[in-house]
């Protein structure tokens, strides 16, 4: 972004890096979600066996998150 003097290329690095920031912030949610889901089955006996990576896309981009 430092290294651009058109605002039309400015404007597009700024769009791509909250995109990023948004696919991760995202990612961090969903990560915790799945953790209260999963405190929340065990505790009615039910057990994990797979820890997958999950991907969704979005409009703004892929959010990764790891399944605990």
């Amino acid at each position: 972004m430092k290294n651009t003097d058109n605002l039309i290329e400015l404007e597009e690095s700024v769009r791509i890096y909250m995109y990023e920031v948004f696919a991760s912030l995202l990612g961090d949610v969903f990560t915790q979600l799945n953790q209260a889901i999963k405190a929340q089955k065990q505790e009615n006996g039910w057990t994990v066996s797979r820890n997958d990576w999950k991907i969704v896309q979005f409009t703004f981009g892929s959010v990764t998150f790891r399944q605990p």
